[in-house]
């Protein structure tokens, strides 16, 4: 007798295909949320970052406006804490226009030159008069109060790019008295010949007016210049800048 062969019929499980194909589709839609987060997340990222850039370049856009729309010398009045004012500042002996803020004329480039090429009239003008590698300015402090003041005159360095002000010599005239202020020598530690040293790497000098009595006028003259004769006059200042700020400031008692 013969055997009858058995066929079995393999059924698909439809039930086990679905449930492959709907773990599938639950793996897909966690990796797809997955990578739209990191996305949202890196996109937030970006923009914060471009915001930030953008704060950062206007930043220094301003300073180097502000900087460069300055001049390299300023002379600037600041106000008393109390309600006295005594002093005022002016480009002008007669004082028929006065200024919280005076500022010289730019000067964009500076060759390296002697003392001894300055104008001999550099005392004799008002305001701003800049030579070819010079900045000249002659500004006027007057007490207009009814009792004597007194105030300081301080003269800081703001900016300086190449260690120029290493070679830089600030001459002063105060009521026709001159006074040359440069650097110590780095090799001395003492102050370069006919110079009165700077007070600090950043302050030139603070000068002290004490029994300024009313109507009195002070005089100044401030001229800078590149000092060829400095050692420190090397290459490796080509390309220096600096900036300075003369601060008049009232003082209290």
């Amino acid at each position: 007798m013969k055997k009858t062969k058995e066929i079995k019929s393999e059924v698909p499980d439809k039930s086990k295909n679905t449930f492959e194909k709907a773990e599938k589709g639950m793996l897909y839609a966690k990796i797809t949320a997955k990578n739209i987060r990191k996305r949202n997340v890196f996109t937030k990222f970006l923009g914060l970052l471009v915001i930030l850039l953008m704060m950062f370049l206007s930043l220094v856009y301003g300073v180097v406006y502000i900087v460069s729309e300055t001049g390299n010398f300023t002379i600037s009045l600041e106000p008393n804490s109390n309600e006295t004012k005594s002093i005022i500042i002016s480009n002008y002996k007669d004082f028929h226009e006065t200024a919280l803020l005076l500022s010289a004329d730019k000067l964009d480039n500076m060759d390296n030159i002697s003392q001894s090429w300055l104008p001999d009239d550099i005392d004799e003008h008002e305001g701003p008069h800049n030579d070819k590698n010079s900045i000249g300015y002659t500004f006027f402090v007057k007490n207009v109060g009814t009792a004597p003041t007194k105030y300081e005159a301080i003269i800081e360095i703001k900016s300086v790019i190449n260690q120029v002000d290493e070679a830089i010599r600030v001459m002063v005239y105060k009521n026709g008295v001159k006074t040359v202020y440069a650097k110590e020598s780095k090799t001395t530690k003492e102050p370069e010949i006919g110079t009165t040293k700077f007070l600090s790497t950043r302050q030139v000098t603070n000068l002290l007016i004490d029994d300024f009595k009313p109507e009195q006028i002070d005089k100044y003259t401030i001229v800078i210049w590149l000092e060829g004769d400095d050692p420190e006059c090397k290459d490796d200042i080509l390309g220096g800048v600096m900036k300075l700020k003369m601060t008049i400031h009232e003082l209290n008692g």
